[in-house]
């Protein structure tokens, strides 16, 4: 019976110890708090609660679906739940047509993410496009710009420049994501902080005119040169150097960081 309720016989201050009545055995891979705990198995999603009338703790838990969970923390998006799935990355939500909780594939239709290299890390980056960012265990960076309420979905990938470069972390601050790099710079291993601002066309900044819209850019009004200094962590990377106006730039020599 998927359906659990039960008196425990500890006190409501009390450590609980419970066991999910599902038909099979099932592994734990994460778990969610809010107002009703969320718990994601190898073989199913369960939700459900501890209550208490004073004196007895009561656990109610049910599964609500079965698509199985990776073992990669869940991230709460708006009202639902964002999870890696055993086939895709999934979104566990309350469905009123069906009056129960469902289980959707976010990336249907971008089927490749996941499919090779296996998700490892996803974090929710609110503000300001609502996207959901992916990390997999290749060191590959990807996003979902994600409006549950009008039903889009738009994924988009990030490759960091550079050579043997690598994503090992990742993490969101207000309007900035921040990375953990890995880059091999002259056969030498190290780790850098990298981040990614991100900004929004608002009233109050009605014009993009002055964005600059590139992984790595840096702005200069010195004399020509062939070489910047202070780009340590880019040593040895070729890049594109641009100068003029927004409507008549031209190339420039390539640049090399030194």
């Amino acid at each position: 019976d998927a359906h659990q309720m039960s008196a425990s016989t500890a006190g409501i201050d009390d450590p609980l110890q419970f066991t999910l009545d599902g038909d099979s055995q099932q592994k734990i891979k994460w778990m969610h708090g809010g107002k009703k705990l969320t718990i994601g198995t190898d073989t199913s999603e369960w939700i459900g609660a501890v209550t208490n009338d004073g004196t007895n703790l009561f656990v109610q838990f049910e599964e609500e679906t079965a698509s199985g969970s990776n073992n990669v923390q869940a991230k709460k998006v708006g009202h639902s739940i964002v999870y890696s799935s055993l086939k895709s990355l999934s979104e566990l939500s309350f469905n009123f047509d069906y009056d129960s909780y469902t289980s959707i594939n976010l990336n249907i239709l971008a089927d490749h993410i996941g499919s090779t290299y296996a998700v490892s890390k996803i974090i929710y980056q609110d503000n300001p496009f609502g996207n959901i960012w992916i990390l997999d265990t290749n060191g590959s960076m990807f996003g979902l710009t994600r409006d549950s309420l009008f039903k889009v979905s738009a994924w988009h990938s990030h490759q960091i420049g550079g050579t043997s470069v690598t994503v090992t972390d990742f993490c969101v601050d207000n309007k900035t994501l921040y990375l953990i790099v890995k880059r091999t710079v002259n056969a030498v291993v190290k780790y850098y902080m990298e981040k990614l601002p991100l900004s929004a066309v608002t009233n109050s900044h009605p014009s993009i005119t002055s964005e600059i819209f590139l992984d790595c850019q840096k702005n200069s009004t010195a004399a020509s040169t062939t070489a910047w200094s202070g780009f340590s962590h880019l040593a040895s990377t070729t890049a594109q150097s641009l100068s003029g106006t927004l409507t008549g730039d031209s190339a420039l020599p390539s640049v090399e960081f030194i």
